[in-house]
């Protein structure tokens, strides 16, 4: 089997609330745990960054599965690469909100002080989300 990362962003819908978030935790946990896929999900008020680690059939199915959600607007791949081994394995699916994220560890991997994974590259986005690892719920 080869292991997969996946790290893609997408845009918050306006109408999402923090029980929508905390519904797409639970299945995403429960539903992760079965594929045996980990990962992290980091949102901002206005942008969704996730890694999703597997195999590549599972990561495909999953990231296919999310590019249909009406709750993410405009997904795309940031990076999608084979591993040798997972970075988040702790988790089904670790989540960060917003207020563990600061200005200054955006600065270190962004060229600007606003959360916008969307400028990010790749080795700044797996940076990142690393580096919150510390926060995680």
């Amino acid at each position: 089997m080869q292991l997969i990362r996946a790290i893609y962003a997408s845009y918050k819908i306006d109408s999402l609330t923090r029980e929508d978030i905390e519904s797409i935790l639970a299945a995403s946990r429960a539903n992760n745990s079965r594929a045996e896929i980990t990962g992290l999900l980091c949102f901002s008020h206005h942008h969704f960054l996730q890694c999703l680690e597997g195999s590549r059939e599972q990561v495909n199915q999953l990231y296919n599965k999310i590019t249909r959600d009406s709750r993410h607007a405009e997904p795309f791949i940031i990076d999608y690469s084979e591993i040798s081994e997972r970075a988040f394995s702790s988790w089904a699916m670790g989540y960060v909100p917003d207020t563990a994220i600061s200005r200054e560890l955006i600065l270190k991997y962004s060229t600007s002080g606003q959360f916008d994974p969307t400028q990010m590259s790749a080795a700044s986005a797996l940076g990142f989300l690393r580096a919150l690892t510390n926060t995680i719920e």
